[in-house]
């Protein structure tokens, strides 16, 4: 299974979608960019789902994609999804590995952003 990415440029402020291992980026590529990973799953207007993307739910929530030991999660609204919360994080995240939580996504959200292009979406 090929490795999927993409590429915040931090200086020109803009996503690249680089082939992992094709060395088009610099030796010292952290400093000058911030890889998100693909997640495998794509949205309900099938568009892919990137480590910090920001997704809204037919009922109107942001989640946020992480990426996390072991895999992806989304950071939940705890009245929502109340089984499988872990505490580890300062805030309760859904693994994206839950069959139920990817039904969820894939069939009600939809990306509309992600933490680069709209930090905005992520004030209260």
């Amino acid at each position: 299974m090929e490795i999927e990415v993409r590429a915040w440029d931090i200086s020109k402020k803009k996503f690249h979608y680089p082939k992992l291992w094709d060395n088009t980026m610099p030796s010292n590529w952290e400093q000058h960019y911030e890889i998100n990973l693909y997640t495998r799953l794509k949205d309900v207007n099938k568009k892919h789902i990137y480590v910090g993307d920001l997704l809204k739910g037919h009922d109107g929530f942001i989640y946020r994609v992480w990426f996390v030991r072991g895999g992806f999660a989304i950071n939940v609204h705890v009245d929502k999804f109340k089984h499988d919360i872990k505490m580890d994080y300062p805030f309760p995240l859904q693994c994206l590995s839950d069959e139920q939580t990817v039904s969820y996504i894939e069939n009600n959200c939809e990306v509309i952003g992600s933490i680069y292009e709209n930090p905005e979406l992520l004030q209260p």
